[in-house]
């Protein structure tokens, strides 16, 4: 398994999407090989109305695997907490698949600061 070079974004601030979106700063297309692809979100939403839903996923040339979608949800006493999300997958790419998280939103914008390694 090779090990590829960490990349984040800076906080970003993500609009509501009803379907999965490129979060900014989080695609790359590494060599062909074998990788553990790890990804770190800490979201911050504010004003929360309730049943907020935030949802990743990690997608492998234009491909979602399914396995990798996680959710959070946020209701009215979470306001202005940081809650954070992850996921991992081993994945095998052919040197021209990008890899990406990508997410949907649906609720108020918020603010989310998103990790992969």
């Amino acid at each position: 398994m090779a090990i590829q070079t960490v990349f984040s974004t800076t906080p970003t601030t993500l609009t509501p999407q009803e379907s999965y979106t490129l979060v900014p700063g989080l695609t790359i297309t590494p060599p062909a090989g074998d990788y553990l692809a790890v990804w770190v979100n800490g979201t911050t939403y504010t004003n929360p109305a309730g049943n907020e839903l935030f949802n990743t996923a990690l997608y492998v040339g234009g491909s979602i695997l399914a396995h990798t979608e996680r959710t959070l949800q946020f209701e009215s006493s979470l306001d202005g907490s940081r809650q954070p999300i992850m996921g991992n997958s081993h994945i095998t790419v052919n040197g021209s698949q990008a890899v990406e998280v990508r997410y949907t939103l649906r609720s108020e914008e918020h603010t989310s600061e998103l990790q992969s390694h």
